[in-house]
C-alpha cells in the first residue's frame, strides 16, 4: 500500500512539473530587453507559478478557465487579457438583418460598442502579445456607419471622461459601477436625441447618487479564473440613488418577482466573502442576478419609454441605471434564448432596441443569431 502511494505521489509530482512548464511556456509571454519595467518580467515568472495549483484549485470548484486567452499581470495588480483575432464583418449579415427588421417594424435600433481594456493594446504589444482589440473596435464603428447604424463607440465617452483604466476593476475584465452609469446616461441622451424617446436622463447626474466604496472586498472574475485563492482584493464600487424609486423586477428564468426601491435591483448575498476561495460568489452579479433572459424592469415613476436591451454581462451593471429613465425595461441575453425578433412581434409596445456589446463576441455567432 505504501508503495502504491508512493507511485501515485510521483506520478501527481512530474504531472505538476509538466503542466507547470507547460504554463510557463504557454502564458508567460516573450521579453523585450529594451522595455521598460523589466523588473515586471521576473515578478510576471513568480505569479505564473501560481497558475497551476490555482487553475487545479477552480476547477475543484467547477470554475472553467479561457484556454485562448493571453495573460499579462501588471506591477499595479492590474490583469489584462487578449484571445484570439475577431472581424465584425463575420457577424455583419445577422446585424443587417435586425437592422432590416427594425425599419421593417418602425422600430429605433442603437448598438452600442462596449470596449474592453482596450488599452492593454500597447502594454501588451511591449511583450510581445498581439492584440486586436482596437483593431475590432475600430472595424466595427466603421462597419455600422457605412451600414448606416445608429450607433456609439463608448471609448470615445470613457476617454473624455477621466482615467480610461478606473473605469475598469483591476481583477475583473467588466467594467465598474462608475462606467456602468456614465454609459446608461450616453444611451438615454441619444435615444432622446435621436429618436425623441422622452427618458429622463435628469435623474443619472452623478450627484444624485451616494457613492460607496468598500475597500479590498472582491477578487474579479479574471482574477479567480487564473490566480484564484492567490489573487489580491480590490474596492468595490457601488452607486445607490438618493432619489425615490418604485421598481418591479421579474426574472422568470431565475423565479425572481420583486417589488420596491433600487434594492431590488441589487443581490448582496452574491457578494458574501468565501476565506477558503479567497473570492465571491459570482462577484459581479450583485446587479440582477445574472445573465438570463428574459428579465424586465418596470419603473412605476417615469411615465414614458419602453426599451428592449439585448446584452452581454458588460450591460449588467448599465441595465439598472438605465431603468431608471423609462417606464419599461426588457432585459435579453442571446445566450439564453435567440427568439428576440418573436418576443418583439409578440410586444408591439417596445419602439426601441438597444444592442450593446463588447467586441469580445465577435466569435460567437449565437449571440447575434437574432430569430
Amino acid at each position: 500500500m505504501e508503495n502504491r502511494l508512493k507511485k501515485i505521489f510521483t506520478v501527481l509530482a512530474l504531472t505538476v512539473m509538466l503542466l507547470a512548464g507547460w504554463a510557463s511556456l504557454r502564458f508567460l509571454p516573450s521579453f523585450d530587453p529594451a522595455a521598460d519595467e523589466a523588473d515586471l518580467n521576473d515578478d510576471l515568472i513568480l505569479r505564473r507559478l501560481v497558475l497551476v495549483p490555482s487553475k487545479a484549485w477552480n476547477a475543484f470548484w467547477g470554475k472553467t478557465y479561457f484556454p485562448d486567452v493571453r495573460l499579462l499581470i501588471m506591477e499595479d495588480g492590474r490583469i489584462l487579457a487578449a484571445s484570439g483575432s475577431h472581424t465584425p464583418q463575420k457577424v455583419e449579415k445577422q446585424i443587417l438583418q435586425l437592422r432590416d427588421f427594425c425599419e421593417e417594424h418602425e422600430l429605433n435600433l442603437l448598438y452600442v460598442i462596449l470596449p474592453p481594456k482596450y488599452s492593454a493594446d500597447e502594454e501588451m504589444g511591449r511583450y510581445g502579445i498581439r492584440t486586436l482589440t482596437n483593431w475590432n473596435l475600430d472595424r466595427m464603428d466603421a462597419m455600422l456607419e457605412e451600414d448606416g447604424i445608429s450607433h456609439i463607440d463608448m471609448r470615445e465617452i470613457l476617454q473624455t471622461s477621466g482615467s480610461y483604466d478606473d473605469f475598469f476593476y483591476k481583477t475583473d475584465h467588466h467594467w465598474n459601477t462608475d462606467a456602468g452609469l456614465l454609459c446608461a446616461r450616453t444611451i438615454a441622451e441619444r435615444l432622446n436625441d435621436e429618436f425623441g424617446c422622452g427618458l429622463d436622463t435628469g435623474v443619472l447626474d452623478e450627484t444624485g447618487f451616494e457613492r460607496e466604496v468598500r475597500q479590498e472586498f472582491w477578487v474579479g472574475e479574471t482574477g479567480e479564473k487564473t490566480l484564484g485563492m492567490f489573487c489580491p482584493k480590490e474596492d468595490l464600487i457601488l452607486l445607490s440613488p438618493l432619489f425615490e424609486t418604485d421598481l418591479t423586477y421579474w426574472n422568470d428564468k431565475k423565479d425572481i418577482d420583486r417589488q420596491g426601491s433600487f434594492g431590488i435591483l441589487t443581490f448582496p448575498e452574491r457578494l458574501t466573502p468565501d476565506p477558503i476561495r479567497k473570492g465571491l460568489e459570482s462577484s459581479y452579479y450583485y446587479y440582477l442576478y445574472s445573465n438570463d433572459a428574459p428579465a424586465h424592469i418596470t419603473n412605476r415613476i417615469q411615465p414614458e419609454g419602453n426599451v428592449l436591451l439585448i446584452k452581454d454581462s458588460f450591460a449588467i451593471v448599465v441595465a439598472p441605471y438605465l431603468s431608471l429613465t423609462m417606464n419599461e425595461l426588457t432585459l435579453w441575453d442571446m445566450r439564453s434564448d435567440p427568439a428576440v425578433l418573436s418576443y418583439l412581434l409578440e410586444h408591439p409596445e417596445i419602439r426601441t432596441v438597444v444592442v450593446a456589446y463588447n467586441p469580445g463576441f465577435l466569435d460567437n455567432a449565437g449571440m447575434y443569431n437574432f430569430q
